[in-house]
């Protein structure tokens, strides 16, 4: 039995509906199978839309998430790709397997803690992101440590070689490629670019 509006209805047996209205006594009709499919099938049509919003919505979210784990590999690749230029590997395997291969190799205590932490560092990297490692030449070397070794090299006078524009650009651009030497004055680049020769020169 359900109201609507003023009128009550009632189901009986055998697809009849019962109505009735205050005052105006009962009303009987019949449905048939047709209507009942036909009330059926609209709401089954607004439950499968229901759950098909439901699942764009997933969709949609999980595909966000795809993108921001994407973007963090390439950026973890990156940092990897730094850290094997400047402190390049042989192996990418665990300090305990290159403890075992080179047993000759001096206890773990007496490497500066600093080397072992970018080795502990560069090895979980290594396992959580498995692809093809690029072998990359170490970038940089220690600083001078002596004052007489840097005012050697402050008053030291580079021969310089004659270029044209083009191979000036070419050089100053891969200088300005490179992570590590981006980073220095424009003099020194300066002083770097006239005193690189050919081969032929040398």
């Amino acid at each position: 039995m359900f109201k609507w509006g003023s009128k009550i209805f009632t189901y009986s047996s055998n697809d009849i509906c019962n109505t009735r209205q205050p005052g105006k006594g009962l009303w009987t009709f019949r449905i048939n199978s047709e209507e009942q499919l036909k009330m059926a099938t609209s709401v089954d049509a607004q439950d499968l839309k229901t759950l098909l919003e439901s699942k764009d919505k997933i969709i949609r979210n999980l595909e966000t998430l795809l993108q921001d784990r994407d973007s963090e590999i390439q950026e973890l690749r990156s940092h990897l790709d730094m850290f094997q230029s400047v402190f390049p590997f042989s192996n990418p395997v665990s300090p305990t397997a290159t403890l075992h291969h080179h047993p000759a190799s001096p206890p773990p205590f007496q490497q500066p803690p600093s080397q072992n932490l970018v080795a502990k560092s560069l090895t979980s990297l290594l396992d959580g992101i498995a692809r093809p490692r690029k072998q990359r030449a170490q970038g940089i070397s220690a600083e001078p440590q002596s004052l007489s070794t840097i005012q050697e090299l402050s008053q030291k006078k580079f021969p310089t070689y004659p270029k044209n524009d083009r191979s000036r650009e070419l050089i100053k651009g891969a200088i300005l490629d490179n992570d590590f030497m981006k980073n220095l004055e424009s003099t020194q680049i300066r002083v770097i670019v006239d005193s690189l020769s050919t081969i032929q020169e040398l």
